[in-house]
């Protein structure tokens, strides 16, 4: 029920409740007997208006309540159905008069206003409420009567010229929270300047009317006045968007219905406003300030007196000067109430028989926004498909967001056609890296769009992630999906660099599952840190690469995006220490390690351990860290590592025993790492026999096992350039050990088995970086008085094999013997292979067809040293006859 038809139904009532006073109280015992402790104020009221008893009643300058009170204070005179009535209805009136004060003083209504009104009317069944009830016939009968009054505001306790409110129908519904928190804000008069953000639509206005109207009504008086202004110029109706006529376009026009609110010959000029206000507590509420810039705003601000205060609604802010109060839209439950209370105000036909669950789904489709689902209403009271307005609503979001999507910035539009793209909420880190741009140019957009109200923050799904995300409103979902032409290059290189980044973080968390601790693996404490561990991995491989400047600006980027995650400092600690600015990476691993805690701490003591020992050469620190790292997270990585600094430390058996299990339970890459540590443990703990010990048969027997240990490795496929490396480094002291033996006469038990076993691996030396020192120790074994037929042999196989690594391969070399060379496979496919030579840098090609074995291409193995004859074909050098040695 709008306000006018509300209007004269109460009024109607409060003509009963008097005449029924004046006949049969006032008439019967008289005005002032009547009216008792009321009669002296009535009648003072009547004097000042100048009419005399016989031509205005008494009862007429009672309030409504005073006059029924009267009536049940004289309720014995009073016929008595009636009488009962009055009495029993009484607990009603608090109700009835805070409507019909809201009615009639031109105040806000409240949701349920009319329909509450009308139930208690209704209960006033006697005969004596015949104005009333001939009125609510009237009303009844004809939905569409809309009577001709005139409701003027009254001055109430503080000036004010606030229009009246265009919710009546409905009352403001489901924004009692933010009502109370913004008069409690104003009250307490800490920020002059509060503004309501939110997306056009969403309630902004209306809020901001309830407000005013209840700081101007408070009893305690806060301002000496509330002026209202507004620079809406255009309004959405049921046929389309509309110009408001006359209405201000500037912050000049604005200053008019200020100025006239105190003096009707107000200029128009902020000086004379300024100088009107001078002296006086007042709220002034700006209403859709967008349409306006913030610097005409500072303007106004800096013009006007210190004593101002300022309610403003806007879709983008004013900057600065303000408090922001971001407005949400409506939850369903509010929604739902709104348009039921709103369809059936106006009756309107074919929205009032649809279903709970359509109504769900169609205040949904409407975003929960106030204005769309009024403007939808309407527009199916006009006539107009219920199924199209909600599948076609271009003209309810472009005047939503049209005007903030035009005043966008480039960065700020990039952003938004990101978060598009992706579909999804995003943090700021990822913004950085899907979009390669800087923190701070992701940060300036992501704030032009926060203020235009087209993205909105959420918290994290993960328990213990702090960081919030953005998406998109749905509005603006809704917006850029139906008003604007999608940029195919954008959206492709989204997707691309999104897909990367998918397939990055893939390879990360396989990486981190497969093997923790290696150097390249950044972990992250939450999903938050994802996109900050993909740049320090980022920076890890560019430093691996050699560009150290690349993965240096990369750690600066992730520092930036997460200043405390101990990775930036640990990976920024690792790549220090590859640049040999030694105190720079200390300083950065004891950040990372202050910064950690727990497992994470173990984490950086691993690598702190590994760089002490390394890069600054402090074993013993290197110890410590180390053996904390291996105690909390008892890893084979870590006991590879700190079993490696104990032998560095000569605490072979303590390391050896460490490094010993981790061999055999490590795979991959992993076992590769810790074989090549075990062999390299015993290397130098023959090196300590040869120089410490002074005993050339320990230095053997351990170069021995260091050496046996390195070449099972290569047979059986697992090798690299270190083990290689390692394993040749092991025959050099194994072999040199036996010559020192024999030198002094000191038997050594097996010796000439061992000699031919170092034959039958010792091609897988050649390209070893000690292979010259190697050959010169098996040559000078082979001259030592006392050594056996069998160190003979090896000296003369490695001058062959020396002499083959050297001499240029001839492509017609045919036949077997001193014609065919020895080589190892490093390479086995489903019919094809590759076999490493010294004579062929890059390794020489085989088919299957091209086997020789007994057992064909199937027992072929990496690892396997094979004979074989070289000829060339159109792709290059390919081995032929190839058979197990």
């Amino acid at each position: 029920m709008t306000r006018a038809r509300l209007y004269v139904l109460m009024d109607a009532f409060e003509r009963d409740v008097r005449a029924a006073l004046v006949r049969f109280v006032v008439n019967e015992i008289g005005e002032e007997a009547a009216l008792n402790a009321c009669f002296e104020r009535a009648s003072v009221k009547r004097a000042q208006d100048g009419t005399s008893g016989d031509a205005n009643p008494i009862t007429e300058y009672l309030d409504m309540r005073e006059a029924y009170d009267l009536l049940n204070t004289h309720r014995s005179l009073l016929p008595s159905e009636y009488a009962s009535e009055v009495r029993d209805l009484t607990g009603h009136l608090d109700r009835l008069v805070a409507i019909r004060n809201r009615v009639m003083h031109a105040r806000p209504l409240a949701a349920g206003d009319s329909d509450a009104a009308v139930s208690i009317l209704t209960q006033f069944q006697t005969r004596y409420w015949s104005e009333m009830k001939r009125t609510l016939a009237q009303l009844v009968a004809d939905p569409s009567w809309e009577p001709l009054v005139t409701v003027q505001s009254d001055a109430g306790l503080t000036l004010h010229n606030l229009p009246l409110p265009d919710y009546d129908e409905t009352g403001l519904v489901g924004r009692a929270k933010e009502v109370a928190d913004l008069v409690s804000l104003i009250k307490r008069g800490r920020e002059p300047v509060l503004t309501i953000t939110g997306e056009g639509g969403i309630g902004k206005t209306a809020l901001a009317l309830e407000v005013a109207y209840l700081i101007a009504d408070d009893t305690s008086q806060p301002f000496d006045a509330v002026l209202w202004t507004s620079l809406k110029h255009e309004k959405l109706t049921a046929n389309g968007v509309r110009d408001i006529a006359g209405a201000a376009r500037d912050i000049v026009g604005a200053l008019q219905p200020l100025g006239r609110a105190l003096d009707d010959d107000f200029g128009g000029s902020s000086r004379e406003l300024a100088s009107a206000l001078e002296g006086l507590r007042v709220l002034i509420v700006l209403d859709n300030l967008e349409t306006v810039g913030g610097s005409d705003f500072a303007t106004l601000y800096d013009g006007l007196p210190d004593t101002v205060s300022y309610l403003i609604t806007s879709r983008v802010g004013v900057g600065e000067f303000e408090r922001r109060y971001p407005l949400s839209p409506l939850s369903r439950a509010d929604s739902l109430r709104l348009f039921n209370d709103f369809v059936r105000a106006r009756r309107i036909a074919g929205l009032d028989r649809i279903s709970s669950d359509a109504r769900v789904q169609v205040v949904t489709k409407l975003r929960n926004s106030p204005l769309a689902i009024k403007w939808f209403a309407l527009a199916v009271e006009a006539g107009n498909d219920p199924i199209q307005l909600i599948r076609h609503q271009d003209e309810l979001l472009e005047f939503c967001v049209r005007s903030v999507y035009d005043s966008l910035e480039p960065s700020a539009r990039e952003v938004l056609g990101a978060l598009a793209v992706l579909g999804r909420p995003v943090s700021v880190d990822e913004l950085v890296v899907l979009l390669q741009r800087s923190m701070d140019q992701i940060n300036v957009g992501l704030q032009e769009l926060m203020r235009g109200s087209l993205v909105r923050r959420e918290n994290a799904s993960s328990p213990g992630d702090l960081n919030l995300r953005v998406v998109l409103t749905e509005t603006a979902t809704q917006f850029l999906s139906r008003r604007v032409p999608p940029d195919d290059t954008v959206r492709r290189a989204v997707l691309r660099r999104e897909t990367e980044y998918r397939a990055t973080e893939e390879r990360r968390a396989s990486d981190l599952a497969e093997r923790s601790l290696a150097p390249v693996v950044v972990r992250s404490r939450t999903d938050a840190d994802a996109p900050t561990a993909q740049i320090l991995r980022q920076a890890l491989l560019a430093g691996k690469a050699g560009d150290l400047d690349k993965a240096f600006k990369q750690v600066e980027l992730a520092r930036k995006l997460n200043p405390d995650f101990w990775e930036v400092d640990r990976v920024e600690g690792y790549l220090r220490g590859q640049a040999g600015d030694l105190t720079t990476a200390t300083a950065c691993y004891r950040r990372a390690y202050e910064h950690a805690d727990g497992e994470d701490r173990a984490v950086v003591a691993h690598f702190f351990a590994g760089y002490l020992a390394r890069s600054a050469r402090d074993v013993k620190s290197a110890i410590a860290y180390a053996d904390e790292a291996h105690e909390t997270l008892k890893k084979a990585d870590t006991a590879v590592a700190l079993g490696t600094y104990l032998v560095w430390a000569h605490r072979f058996s303590e390391g050896v025993a460490l490094i010993e299990p981790a061999s055999v339970i490590q795979t991959g890459k992993a076992r590769l790492i810790a074989i090549s540590s075990l062999a390299e443990a015993y290397r130098r703990w023959a090196e300590y026999a040869r120089s410490e010990e002074r005993n050339p048969l320990l230095q053997f027997r351990r170069a021995e096992k260091g050496l046996g240990i390195a070449l099972a490795a290569l047979e059986s496929g697992v090798s690299d350039n270190r083990l290689r490396d390692t394993g040749a480094d092991c025959a050099v002291e194994a072999v040199n050990g036996a010559t020192q033996s024999i030198t002094i006469g000191t038997s050594i038990a097996n010796l000439s088995e061992w000699l031919d076993s170092l034959s039958r691996g010792l091609v897988r030396f050649v390209t070893a970086r000690r292979w010259s020192q190697l050959l010169n120790e098996i040559l000078k074994l082979s001259k030592t008085k006392g050594c056996p037929a069998a160190g003979k042999r090896l000296a003369e196989l490695a001058l062959t094999i020396d002499q083959q690594s050297t001499a240029p391969v001839s492509a017609e070399a045919s036949g077997t013997g001193d014609a065919s060379m020895i080589g190892e496979i490093v390479s086995i496919r489903e019919n094809y292979g590759f076999i490493r030579h010294p004579a062929f840098p890059g390794n020489i090609f085989f088919h299957s067809d091209d086997v020789n074995d007994r057992d064909g291409f199937d027992a072929l193995h990496t690892g396997a040293l094979v004979h074989f004859r070289s000829t060339s074909s159109d792709r290059g050098p390919r081995a032929i006859a190839v058979a197990r040695s």
